[in-house]
């Protein structure tokens, strides 16, 4: 009998905060049970359908009819999977297939999930001052006019607010490589080299742009300070 089964699956879903899975039952002949006591007996929490004597329009739906016969759809109401007896694997496999593809929207802000630049946070708006692909609403970063490439502590200068890149970011930077910090500001542009590794070759790079100013393969400069004490 596979229904504490299939509570224990809505169970471990309801547990992940997963709302795009619905699970319903339907029944008939209960025997010696009624439908609201089959629920109490083995602790089902999910909808149950009473399909009477002859087991309703569910019964046929989708072929002959069994019990048990499980049926798994997708969000287009197209079937990923329909069987009689209890394949618990190959129940999981249909659901999750069809939980990989479903449009989602989390923030509830209008927004699919496909596009939303901030998926946690309601932005309906997509506002993205620095054009880093992170939404106002959930970007900490001031990429445009504060971490830009070098400036690792996000240091300004007190006069003209400009980013100021000097030892301390060869510090910072060190700091980050060492310790393994993956998150931040400061980590989100330590890839000074963008060659998708974040290590030593950077510091080094870093080091060369405060001594001579120079972006790599760029003949822009930055404007530096050089604070050797």
């Amino acid at each position: 009998m596979e229904a504490p089964q299939t509570e224990d699956i809505w169970q471990d879903f309801l547990a992940e905060n997963e709302n795009y899975l619905n699970i319903v039952a339907n029944g008939f002949d209960w025997t010696s049970y009624t439908c609201e006591g089959w629920a109490s007996a083995f602790g089902i929490t999910y909808p149950m359908i009473d399909g009477g004597s002859n087991g309703g329009e569910a019964w046929s739906l989708f072929g002959d009819g069994y019990i048990p016969h499980n049926v798994v759809l997708d969000h287009n109401n197209e079937v990923l999977y329909t069987s009689s007896g209890y394949n618990e694997g190959a129940i999981m496999d249909a659901i999750e297939l069809g939980l990989s593809y479903v449009p989602r929207d989390e923030d509830g802000d209008g927004i699919m999930d496909s596009t939303d630049n901030c998926i946690n946070v309601p932005n309906d708006d997509q506002l993205d001052y620095d054009m880093d692909g992170m939404g106002d609403a959930c970007d900490a970063c001031n990429n445009l006019d504060i971490y830009v490439i070098g400036n690792i502590d996000g240091s300004v200068g007190m006069d003209d607010h400009n980013p100021t890149i000097n030892i301390f970011d060869i510090l910072s930077l060190s700091d980050i490589i060492l310790l393994g910090v993956e998150d931040g500001c400061g980590y989100e542009i330590s890839d000074i080299r963008d060659d998708g590794e974040i290590n030593i070759l950077d510091i080094i790079t870093l080091v060369q742009y405060v001594l001579y100013g120079e972006l790599p393969g760029d003949n822009s400069t930055l404007e530096t300070e050089l604070l050797f004490k």
